[in-house]
């Protein structure tokens, strides 16, 4: 949450820095570079929390294969992305050339480990050290965006929102592993159970996929739709949107899972679809006739007109929030089968809905197709079977 918030804030200090043009090529490839990352991370967070959360030997090797494991599929996104993506990514950075090359690679594989480092610290409760890597990202980004450049604008900004993720992660690499690999590889060929590791991060990762990837794909497919400057206009609105569906997942979260404890489910579901149902729809109502003024005074007047796209916005994460009640009953009521059910239609409607308003009504048909996708996924007939399954819970899922 804290890292959300920060990087919301980040890019209000950049709006008022940095022209649209400079916020919309950097927000489009700070956007590519985590739904790489997102992409290529292959459960390999989950299963850190799961498999690799004490200081034993095989934990220490099961970090040790995911670092590897994530740098490689790091590298080989950020090479196929170079390769495949539309000018519009690379002609801010130069276009595609060795540096600009070997600067979206580097991103991607140095953001890639940073989550397994991260992941690990949690999972081994080394709370105050990954609070310490946090603050350092918090307080570094905005601070550097105040040595403003006379040239090259556009490539400082993009340094200064993607790489302090990645080098900051650098010093906890040792806090990460309790034994040196020297030591390891006695007990490396001894080691078993690989193959329900891979089975048990395939399974997750497929399931967090369809979750998330409207979130991180979104911004990404609709930038060849739009102009530098359009799309920063988007990009700082698109992050409104997203903080409120952030603080809704928390929220619905914590809810959910305390009816573990207590054994309400139903109690806790409703006021988990109330809340987050609750405040899409009012930020709606308020974006109606104050949206203009918001944005104003968040990024300045330069985005006062994009209040139309943030009503939009709040009206499709009302249809979010259900999906995303409706994902975590499923897990608590031990049904995880239908995670994939519910959320696999959700990511093909919404994105696609929102590429496609894209292409026909810039960035306002944006949050109408993202709307109208999410309206549309709420008549998914598992989505309701789970909402309406009145069996007590039996255990969080990860």
């Amino acid at each position: 949450m804290l890292l959300s918030v920060s990087g919301f804030l980040f890019w209000v200090v950049a709006a008022r820095f940095f022209s649209p043009d400079d916020i919309g090529s950097a927000g489009s490839i700070f956007s590519a570079t985590f739904f790489l990352v997102y992409l290529t991370n292959l459960g390999i967070p989950v299963l850190i929390t799961r498999y690799a959360n004490d200081s034993s030997e095989r934990s220490s090797i099961i970090t040790l294969v995911s670092l590897v494991v994530t740098s490689i599929s790091g590298i080989i996104a950020g090479l196929a992305f170079t390769i495949v993506a539309p000018p519009t990514f690379l002609d801010p950075l130069g276009g595609r050339n060795f540096s600009s090359v070997t600067n979206i690679v580097l991103c991607v594989a140095a953001v890639s480990i940073s989550t397994v480092i991260d992941a690990r610290l949690i999972a081994t409760l080394q709370v105050k050290l990954y609070a310490t890597r946090l603050a350092a990202i918090s307080l570094t980004r905005p601070l550097l965006l105040f040595v403003v450049p006379t040239q090259n604008t556009t490539t400082f900004l993009c340094l200064v929102a993607i790489w302090p993720y990645g080098i900051s992660a650098l010093p906890f690499l040792k806090y990460s592993m309790t034994h040196k690999i020297r030591v390891m590889k006695n007990t490396w060929r001894g080691l078993d159970g690989w193959s329900e590791l891979i089975s048990f991060s395939a399974r997750n990762f497929a399931a967090q996929l369809f979750l998330q990837a409207p979130i991180f794909a979104t911004p990404v497919l609709v930038r060849p739709f739009l102009s530098s400057t359009d799309y920063g206009g988007f990009y700082l609105t698109w992050s409104v949107s997203t903080a409120g569906l952030i603080l809704m997942q928390i929220l619905n979260q914590t809810f959910l899972a305390e009816s573990v404890k207590q054994g309400n489910a139903g109690q806790r579901t409703s006021q988990a679809l109330t809340i987050g149902v609750g405040i899409s729809l009012s930020a709606a109502v308020f974006s109606i006739f104050g949206g203009n003024q918001v944005l104003s005074l968040l990024f300045g007047s330069r985005f006062s007109h994009l209040g139309a796209l943030m009503t939009y916005l709040m009206l499709g994460n009302a249809t979010v929030a259900v999906v995303f009640v409706a994902v975590s009953r499923s897990r608590i009521i031990g049904r995880g089968n239908q995670v994939i059910l519910i959320s696999f239609p959700y990511t093909v409607l919404t994105v696609v809905s929102a590429v496609l308003g894209a292409a026909i009504g810039g960035a306002t048909g944006i949050g109408i197709g993202w709307s109208i996708g999410g309206v549309i996924s709420l008549f998914n007939p598992s989505l309701w079977s789970v909402m309406n399954i009145s069996k007590q819970p039996k255990s969080v899922a990860n």
